[in-house]
């Protein structure tokens, strides 16, 4: 039998992501836990939440692009 979040398509894409799992990886180990599975679910469902609320829609997203992002990318790479 699959486990519950197999059975959702996108679930199972975030889930497999490599930013899921090394974030998860990493809050296992800040967390002092000896599976960093148990952590893949929750931390999916904030990325899509937090995904959701920081860009609406593909206006606000393009939005995004065309105007914050490239500044802040290279103030963050430069610094």
């Amino acid at each position: 039998m699959k486990p519950f979040w197999q059975s959702f398509g996108f679930l199972q894409h975030i889930l497999s992501s490599p930013f899921v799992i090394m974030g998860s990886l990493g809050l296992a180990q800040v967390f002092g836990l000896k599976s960093y599975k148990i952590l893949l679910f929750p931390l999916a469902l904030l990325i899509i939440t937090f995904a959701i609320f920081s860009h609406p829609d593909i206006v606000h997203f393009h939005n995004f692009l065309e105007k914050t992002w490239t500044p802040l990318s290279l103030t963050i790479c430069f610094f």
